[in-house]
């Protein structure tokens, strides 16, 4: 997601400062028809800055400011792809993405890092379907108890280990963050309201009567109006009507209505 056709990159230094004026960025969202943004900043004040945000409807409607831990950075070079096919990551892959720390949970503004860090890495959500051979990286963010966020990517190599569940192998490919949690601007709570809307064009479409059963399959149900089944005719089959003749005493091939048989040919 964070390499091209998936992104784009402004290498031009403007003074812009989001926190204080969040129209630039919007300006700039909307020119490029992005809804997540990645803004990188460094001053005396507020050194190694890292700003992430999502738009909506090019508006702003959250946004987080990190502080970059400089000594324990890594970039994805510095790290070794180990041998062969161990370490590939594809471009444009699905991550599987973990939490570990009770922030994540019991803290709002965690609550909503949360939401954003799973909307910023997902990528492209309008997959129907998702083959497992095809996930190879892990990302693992990771909260402690003095507020320190670990960002960590893996790729993922299954491994034939004698039995159906194959072997999970990681391999750290970077890269290698420890962000500060700094502050956070979100939108008012009528644009969060508007967010939270599903269009009518998304949302699926209840069929009445039809239902899936415990194993998948489609069942329906049919509605029909009360019958009295004692006035149901059932249909009379040879066999049926030729016990009814012989108890009353006719042949199969007499008629009921008096005519005289038919002689064989």
């Amino acid at each position: 997601m964070m390499k091209q056709p998936f992104s784009k990159m402004f290498t031009r230094k403007n003074d812009t400062r989001p926190f204080e004026d969040a129209s630039a960025v919007e300006a700039f969202c909307r020119s490029s028809d992005c809804s997540l943004f990645c803004f990188g900043s460094h001053s005396k004040k507020r050194p190694h800055n890292l700003v992430l945000g999502r738009m909506f409807d090019y508006q702003l409607l959250d946004m987080f400011e990190f502080g970059v831990d400089g000594k324990s950075f890594q970039p994805m070079e510095s790290f070794s792809r180990g041998r062969g096919a161990d370490a590939i990551v594809r471009i444009g892959s699905k991550p599987l993405i973990t939490f570990q720390g009770a922030q994540w949970q019991e803290e709002s503004d965690y609550v909503d890092m949360k939401n954003f860090f799973v909307d910023f890495f997902r990528g492209q959500h309008d997959m129907p379907k998702i083959n497992l051979a095809g996930i190879d990286r892990l990302i693992n963010i990771t909260v402690d108890s003095d507020g320190v966020i670990y960002i960590r990517q893996f790729s993922i190599k299954l491994k034939k280990s004698g039995t159906r569940i194959p072997k999970v192998a990681l391999t750290e490919v970077g890269p290698r963050l420890d962000l500060n949690f700094r502050r956070r601007k979100s939108a008012p709570n009528e644009l969060r309201k508007l967010s939270y809307k599903i269009p009518m064009e998304a949302k699926q479409r209840k069929k009445k009567n039809v239902s899936a059963g415990t194993l998948g399959v489609t069942e329906g149900r049919v509605h029909m109006h009360s019958q009295n089944l004692n006035k149901i005719r059932p249909k009379k089959t040879q066999a049926k009507a030729l016990g009814q003749r012989k108890r009353k005493g006719k042949s199969y091939n007499d008629a009921e209505d008096g005519r005289p048989k038919r002689s064989r040919r």
